[in-house]
């Protein structure tokens, strides 16, 4: 036995005593591939969604959401988005989007002051754009296992402060 032996008995006798006490990086659930997000396929048809949004200074309100989303032949997305957002008047909006390039998207949304941009990656949408009033939307839509409901994370800053923050999950109807 050569003088290096002792020292790899030992180094694995320490992964063998500490590998028993750390906790897995993630659930056999989690390891399950997630589908890759396809926005346009997702919203085209009805949705639906729930959550909450927190606004600073007002608390939380609670949100539902209605969506109806068609292809046009030139293959942009037209989802009509009516948004129900407890103690506010009813909202109808309007989202068009398409993919310019693998993994980009770009478009409108009617309460926008400039065009939406999104990054797609994985089972992970990043949209962002302005707000009338200058307030900037970085939202992140994450499809779910299965593919018929993603998480949405919607922040809402001004002056580069988070003002208000939307958890959502959407659900393909």
């Amino acid at each position: 036995m050569t003088a290096s032996m002792p020292a790899l008995h030992l180094v694995g006798a320490v992964f063998l005593a500490l590998g028993s006490t750390f906790a897995p990086v993630c659930t056999a659930a989690e390891a399950v591939a997630a589908p890759t997000f396809d926005p346009v396929a997702f919203f085209t048809g009805s949705t639906e969604g729930s959550g909450q949004l927190k606004k600073v200074f007002s608390g939380a309100h609670r949100v539902v959401t209605h969506g109806r989303g068609v292809v046009r032949s030139d293959g942009m997305l037209v989802l009509d988005h009516r948004v129900e957002e407890q103690g506010e008047a009813v909202r109808v909006r309007q989202w068009q989007l398409r993919q310019t390039s693998p993994g980009r998207f770009s478009g409108s949304v009617s309460d926008a002051s400039g065009p939406v941009s999104g990054t797609l990656a994985g089972n992970r949408l990043q949209v962002q754009y302005t707000m009338r009033g200058g307030l900037r939307v970085d939202q992140v839509l994450t499809m779910a296992a299965g593919g018929q409901s993603a998480s949405n994370v919607m922040k809402i800053s001004k002056f580069g402060m988070t003002v208000a923050t939307l958890t959502e999950t959407i659900r393909r109807v």
